[in-house]
């Protein structure tokens, strides 16, 4: 679906999408919710990674030569290459933008857990406080 666009403008207007959202409702919503938009905003992500892969019926239709005559020319051979190596060049790019931006939100969502840990921890410490 993706297939022509750059990444950069792939994933430059979820990125901002994501910046709003989250400062919008960081003020509104309890740390838990926010755990929730956070994990759905990356499912989001995974869809857009998903969507900006060459399909894999135009990598099949590239097939193997059937002979020396389909690469007999360096030309034919070129053209063969190319074809491949744009499809290698964009796999590459989704996966290099998949791991970096999957560590993002790995620490986010992580960053997200301890708060509602230390959360809850404090509020069984006041629950448990003795009164005298």
């Amino acid at each position: 679906m993706f297939d022509d666009i750059d990444m950069i403008w792939v994933i430059m207007p979820y990125l901002l999408f994501y910046v709003v959202v989250v400062f919008i409702a960081k003020s509104r919503f309890p740390i838990l919710t926010m755990l929730q938009i956070r994990l759905g905003l990356f499912s989001l992500f995974l869809a857009l990674m998903i969507f900006a892969l060459p399909s894999t019926p135009s990598l099949g239709t590239f097939g193997y030569p059937d002979g020396i005559e389909n690469i007999a020319t360096p030309e034919k051979t070129l053209k063969f290459l190319q074809r491949y190596n744009s499809a290698i060049v964009r796999n590459t790019e989704v996966l290099h933008w998949f791991l970096f931006l999957t560590a993002v939100f790995f620490l986010s969502i992580i960053n997200d857990v301890i708060k509602v840990i230390k959360a809850a921890d404090l509020e069984m410490n006041v629950d448990e406080e003795p009164t005298s």
